[in-house]
């Protein structure tokens, strides 16, 4: 069973890996790897960040992945999810974006929650249409799916 909890400064390093990884960079909206000094820069910065909050997904202990939200005025979030290179397949994506959804409107009043995903991410466009989120446009050669407050 999935469960959330807030981020915090020991889970720089797994964000770190994940996001580095040649699947993840493959599929993510900056392809380019990270460096250490600019993530370690980016995430202390991130937990500071009113506007933005990250969940660590766990499994029996095991961190499987992330979601992050940030907001982009009053009414609307952007949502980016992460999994543990470990336990791509598995599913967990999206339980993922499904339970941190829900823990983010109940906690954070917004509206919407917005996803951009590259088309050719198919694993992803399964893994948001599975957790209840709907294709509202394509632009700039990019998919959004969004979900309203209550949808979920």
């Amino acid at each position: 069973m999935i469960k959330l909890r807030d981020a915090n400064g020991e889970d720089c390093e797994a964000l770190y890996i994940w996001r580095n990884h040649p699947s993840a960079r493959q599929f993510s909206l900056g392809i380019e790897e990270i460096s250490r000094e600019n993530h370690d820069k980016w995430f202390e910065e991130s937990l500071r960040n009113s506007e933005r909050k990250i969940y660590i997904a766990e499994d029996k202990g095991k961190k499987v992945g992330q979601v992050r939200f940030d907001r982009e005025g009053e009414n609307i979030a952007r949502v980016s999810v992460t999994v543990n290179p470990d336990f791509y397949g598995k599913g967990h994506g999206t339980t993922i974006i499904r339970e941190g959804s829900k823990k983010y409107f109940a906690e954070v009043h917004v509206d919407i929650i917005r996803a951009e995903i590259k088309p050719e991410n198919i694993a992803s466009v399964k893994a948001f249409e599975k957790a209840g989120y709907k294709k509202s446009e394509e632009k700039d050669g990019l998919l959004e799916y969004r979900v309203k407050n209550g949808e979920i």
